[in-house]
């Protein structure tokens, strides 16, 4: 469980840190709203920094580590971040499993953000949308080179806790 805890505050420290994003630079031949997946999926990685892409690394791999990398790209494009932490509360679940063949830990975790806010860059408070304050994550964590890693992030279907 304190793997998991070290994990979840690197990921906010992180969105907290997510510099704004230069201006793209449009080549020649550019359509303006280009729906180019790829183009897209570039221009996000552009938009991070080398620490920031360092750091989602390090705390994640597979799908958790792309879904970390489009959430601070999108705060890097927008030129927002995060300030605040969310708390673990209730008692979290953890089982032993597998994922893609090798030992995970699955964990079942009631997450608290309402101590969490968006901001601009000019600091104001974004308003909030309907988002429960508090919500059940599935965690599905592996190791990695002897270091656990998130490498799966999850909601249920009815996230309520």
């Amino acid at each position: 469980m304190k793997e998991l805890d070290n994990l979840r505050s690197s990921y906010e420290n992180t969105l907290a840190k997510v510099k704004p994003a230069p201006e793209p630079q449009r080549q020649q031949g550019d359509e303006e709203g280009s729906n180019d997946e790829n183009g897209k999926k570039e221009q996000a990685r552009q938009a991070l920094d080398d620490d920031t892409i360092k750091a989602i690394e390090e705390m994640s791999t597979g799908a958790a580590a792309g879904e970390y990398t489009s959430s601070a790209a999108e705060h890097a494009m927008t030129g927002t971040h995060t300030e605040g932490t969310s708390t673990v509360v209730g008692n979290p679940r953890m089982t032993e499993t597998t994922y893609k063949g090798q030992p995970a830990r699955l964990l079942e975790v009631c997450v608290d953000s309402s101590n969490v806010k968006t901001v601009d860059k000019d600091g104001k408070e974004l308003p909030s949308d309907n988002t429960p304050k508090r919500s059940l994550n599935i965690y599905t964590l592996v190791q990695v080179d002897g270091k656990w890693k998130i490498a799966e992030h999850d909601w249920p279907n009815n996230a309520n806790c």
